[in-house]
């Protein structure tokens, strides 16, 4: 069996992404959460300022598509599962724009548009010292 790195593999202490390192992490809800809002902005902005609506984010991005499916399971009902996709959407965007990323959304409730022009995030800016950085660059590899 060949795995790729975020394929879910299941292990003693449960189910979790395959790393690049090789083992299994499973992701606390805040990891999930950023995660989660990382994929849509590098989606969005992936898209070169082009709007994308909440069918086509639910079918690219596995996530949301588990959101929808989840709450479809437990109630049957499309609309609701649509209502929750869109109320997590929201709860996302909002992350975002905390971080300076402002994701644009055209439409009424059904039928939104989201996209991120490139010039659409203003990052903050992060003044490190060179023994920060190295830590930094440290702490990111495997």
């Amino acid at each position: 069996m060949v795995y790729h790195v975020g394929d879910s593999i299941r292990t003693r202490d449960g189910v979790g992404p395959l790393t690049p390192g090789g083992g299994a992490r499973l992701l606390n809800r805040n990891q999930k959460a950023t995660a989660r809002q990382l994929s849509l902005a590098a989606y969005l902005l992936s898209s070169n300022g082009r709007t994308r609506d909440e069918a086509s984010i639910r079918e690219t991005l596995p996530p949301y598509a588990e959101i929808h499916a989840s709450s479809l399971a437990r109630c049957g009902d499309t609309d609701r599962a649509d209502d929750a996709l869109r109320k997590q959407l929201r709860r996302d965007v909002e992350a975002l724009a905390g971080v300076g990323i402002t994701v644009h959304i055209e439409g009424e409730r059904e039928g939104r548009l989201y996209s991120l022009p490139p010039g659409g995030f203003s990052p903050v800016e992060v003044d490190l010292s060179d023994e920060e950085r190295a830590v930094l660059v440290g702490a990111l590899r495997p």
